[in-house]
C-alpha cells in the first residue's frame, strides 16, 4: 500500500509579530496565540480521532525569541504512520499538540483519506480531491477473491478485466494469457487446456497477493 503524505501551514493559522524588526510584547503576543489556537482547534475538531491540547504558551514564546523568529505557526502533518497537529517557529522547533495513528489496513486507510478529503478545502488543502483520485488509482480496492479464473470470469466482468489488465503488465502474465487464448477452443479435459487453466489460476492467486 502506498501512503499519502502532506503538510499544511495555512496562512490563517500563522501568528506574526506586528513589526518585522522586533518582538511583540509577550502578554499581547500570548493573547494573539491563544485566540489563534481557538481558531485552529475549531478547524480540526471535525477530524476523527485527533484530540489536541493547548501548548505551553511561555515555552512557545521563549522558543520563538531564542530562534529569532517573527512568527509561530500551527501545522497539520500527515505522515506515513501518523497525523499530527504541531505548533512552533515555521522553520524551527515544533511541539506536538495532538496526534493520531494512521490505519494500516488498505480499506480503512482509504476511508481515512476520504474523510480528510471531505475536511480539506481551499484554505486547508491537506488531501485534495485530485490527491485522493491519484492515490486511489495507485491503490485500487481489494477485489472479491475467487478460487478459479473460470469462477471469476463467470461472476464479475469488471474484476476479470482488472485482472487481465494486471496480467498484461508482465511478460509471464502475458504468456499465461496467450496460452489460455491458444487453448480456448480445446475440450475442457484436454491436457493442454487443463494446464493453461491451472497456470491462469496460479496467476490469479498471485494477483490477489498484490493487495
Amino acid at each position: 500500500m502506498d501512503v499519502f503524505e502532506n503538510e499544511i501551514g495555512p496562512d490563517n493559522w500563522l501568528v506574526s509579530d506586528v513589526n518585522a524588526d522586533r518582538d511583540d510584547d509577550p502578554v499581547i503576543y500570548e493573547r494573539k496565540l491563544r485566540k489563534k489556537y481557538d481558531t485552529v482547534k475549531r478547524d480540526v475538531n471535525a477530524i476523527d480521532g485527533l484530540s489536541i491540547k493547548a501548548p505551553d504558551w511561555a515555552t512557545l514564546i521563549a522558543t520563538k525569541k531564542r530562534e529569532k523568529s517573527r512568527a509561530i505557526s500551527f501545522d497539520l502533518e500527515l505522515k506515513r504512520s501518523s497525523l499530527a497537529l504541531t505548533a512552533g517557529t515555521p522553520t524551527g522547533t515544533r511541539f506536538v499538540l495532538g496526534k493520531r495513528a494512521v490505519p494500516s489496513d488498505l480499506e480503512e486507510y482509504r476511508l481515512f483519506l476520504e474523510a480528510l478529503m471531505g475536511w480539506s478545502d481551499g484554505d486547508h488543502p491537506l488531501v485534495s480531491e485530485s490527491d485522493f483520485k491519484t492515490w486511489s488509482r495507485k491503490n485500487p480496492k481489494k477485489p472479491t477473491v475467487y478460487k478459479t479464473y473460470e469462477e471469476l470470469a463467470r461472476k464479475s466482468k469488471a474484476d476479470t478485466e482488472a485482472f487481465r489488465a494486471w496480467a498484461k503488465t508482465s511478460s509471464p502474465g502475458k504468456k499465461v494469457l496467450e496460452e489460455w487464448a491458444r487453448t480456448e477452443k480445446l475440450k475442457p479435459a484436454d491436457p493442454a487446456r487443463v494446464k493453461a487453466l491451472k497456470m491462469l489460476d496460479a496467476l490469479l492467486a498471485g494477483y490477489y497477493k498484490t493487495f
